[in-house]
């Protein structure tokens, strides 16, 4: 009959090895973690804490903290708690910790008070990289949106604080003309009197008797004046959403779903897959994007020339002739299979450009040549059909007539009397024919969006097919005529204001640039994969920080453990332990 294998008595005295790096496999990534924090200048990458207390209690290494944590992000460990308990449990992290036991507080706090150093550390992984010699000139950018610490419930949009303030109010007024049997108009009344005299200071000494209201109606009204205060700060500052969480985060559209966000873009080689820039901000369009992380992944690789791939999400023309004056090809998916170009175009400065010049790699010089109309040697190939041309720019807007201010109020009956969308600039909102409230969606040079499709969906006679009304308006548009409708056009001519414009004619350089096809097929396979990594194989689809600064700092240490984890796949183990040695002689560290 056979036996099962079986362990030892728990009870038995047994003998470890003499040394715990004996437990540590010879050629284990975690010693290359331990050798590469230690190479590092914690003082310049300005670490708090850098330099032990004199007087009261002792203070953590920040370099064993951050030893703990690129472990903890590299094995899909990001809570301090379980890091914590890591340093009680794991050996390798006993071996790295040096047995040293921090609480769940201090390891937490070390990261947040470390985000700008963190991404520092992050820089260094780009500049082993570059200094090994395995980065490309070849890029592939991309945005991706990672959930912020904010619930949807404590976001703020203008429409759909509207909507929670018509509902808290309308609850109020069924409570008042179901138990005080009042007429509706009475009901609203008494509402509104009730909200006014809950701002005031002193009600005793305001010479009006106080109104009562249930328990349960007096929580409603606390809710209506709280948003009614977030509604005016909203007005008042022009932001189309509050946070109450997170105050940085917002409301985005991330994979078919609304959630708080933030935008992440983020640049990796096709060649390496080496992530070398991000920049995590609350836009949550891709396009305007290209030039700002181009430029700090072109100055940590070293490169006077780069590639910079992308999908059709970045067709910014302006964005895109930044990045050619700055010697980076941009190469972005052609909206349409047909299109074979885009069209680029800069100030015209008449200038004389010598073959040297033409021939050079400074940003200076290939400027100086796009704005004179020549195509420098950098960019054969991928700019042609040069033209001078001559273009109209708007210089100035004069008023010639004003209107007069009319009350909210108002121009609601307005919209719904002349049957026509009726714009109150001073609160930046649009009243339509049924008499809601249309807000701000998104502003596009001149061109304004504004809708609300709550109001649309229990609309009983919709303005259009569409399952909500996307009103566009001119900058300085004030009344809109939907079709079908008895609209007068005489109320465009009384509400919308007459200008002066003042043209004036400049000179520009206009050119065709041609994205490279070979190299955006190589697209999909570096951002994206990246992004599968930090999701996927490490856990981090969301974020545990608040705040674009500590966002900043926490996603350093996911991409820092990335590029180790690539870096360690790539290059040989005695070759990057030889580079941090010698890197760590040249610092005058000393080396354990």
């Amino acid at each position: 009959m056979g036996k099962y294998i079986t362990g030892q008595d728990r009870n038995q005295i047994i003998l470890f090895p003499e040394k715990i790096d004996d437990l540590i496999e010879e050629k284990s990534e975690i010693r290359i973690i331990d050798k590469f924090v230690e190479t590092i200048d914690i003082k310049e990458k300005g670490f708090k804490r850098d330099v032990p207390n004199r007087k009261g209690t002792n203070t953590y290494n920040p370099r064993d903290l951050l030893k703990l944590y690129l472990y903890g992000y590299r094995n899909k460990i990001r809570s301090s708690r379980k890091l914590e308990k890591l340093c009680k449990t794991n050996i390798e992290v006993m071996w790295l910790m040096k047995g040293l036991k921090p609480d769940f507080r201090t390891i937490s706090d070390f990261r947040k008070i470390n985000a700008v150093a963190l991404k520092e550390v992050f820089k260094e992984t780009v500049i082993i990289s570059k200094e090994l010699k395995i980065l490309g000139n070849t890029y592939s950018q991309d945005g991706y949106k990672i959930e912020a610490v904010n619930s949807k419930e404590r976001n703020y949009t203008l429409n759909k604080i509207d909507e929670r303030i018509k509902r808290e109010k309308e609850k109020i007024i069924k409570e008042i003309t179901k138990t005080k049997e009042k007429e509706r108009k009475e009901a609203e009344e008494e509402v509104e009197r009730y909200l006014k005299e809950m701002e005031e200071e002193d009600k005793k000494e305001s010479g009006q008797e106080t109104i009562k209201f249930t328990e349960e109606m007096v929580e409603v009204a606390k809710k209506v004046k709280e948003h009614e205060k977030i509604r005016e700060e909203l007005e008042r500052t022009g932001e189309s959403q509050k946070s109450l969480t997170d105050k940085e985060a917002r409301l985005m559209k991330n994979n078919g779903k609304f959630s708080v966000c933030y935008n992440v873009q983020e640049i990796t080689d096709t060649k390496s897959h080496i992530v070398v820039g991000y920049e995590a901000d609350n836009n949550p369009a891709d396009s305007g994007r290209l030039e700002k992380v181009s430029e700090e992944a072109k100055k940590l690789s070293g490169k006077t020339i780069i590639n910079n791939v992308t999908d059709k999400g970045y067709n910014d023309r302006k964005d895109m002739a930044k990045c050619l004056e700055k010697g980076i090809r941009p190469h972005v998916t052609l909206p349409e299979k047909e299109e074979q170009s885009y069209e680029v175009e800069f100030e015209y400065i008449e200038n004389e450009i010598s073959e040297k010049e033409k021939r050079s790699r400074s940003n200076k010089k290939i400027k100086k040549c796009l704005e004179a109309g020549v195509i420098p040697e950098v960019y054969k190939g991928i700019l042609t059909d040069v033209r001078i041309e001559e273009k109209k720019e708007i210089e100035e807007i004069t008023e010639i007539e004003t209107e007069e201010e009319i009350d909210e109020e108002e121009l609601r009956k307005i919209a719904k009397e002349k049957e026509c969308f009726i714009r109150d600039k001073e609160h930046e909102k649009v009243f339509c024919p049924q008499g809601e409230t249309l807000r701000k969606k998104s502003k596009n040079r001149n061109r304004i969006k504004y809708c609300n499709k709550m109001a649309c969906k229990r609309c009983k006679k919709p303005c259009t097919t569409s399952k909500y009304k996307e009103l566009v308006m001119g900058k300085e548009q004030r009344v809109s005529i939907p079709k079908g409708t008895k609209a007068s056009r005489e109320i465009k001519e009384e509400y919308n204001k007459k200008k002066k414009r003042k043209i004036k004619i400049k000179k520009v350089v206009k050119m065709k640039l041609i994205p490279q096809r070979s190299k955006i097929k190589k697209r999909m396979g570096t951002s994206e994969h990246v992004h599968g990594t930090l999701k996927r194989t490490d856990d981090a689809s969301y974020l545990l920080l608040k705040g674009k600064e500590k966002v900043n700092g926490e996603l350093a240490l996911s991409y820092s453990a990335i590029n180790l984890r690539r870096l360690i796949n790539i290059v040989p183990y005695e070759k990057i332990m030889e580079y941090l040695e010698k890197k760590g002689a040249e610092r005058g560290l000393l080396l354990t």
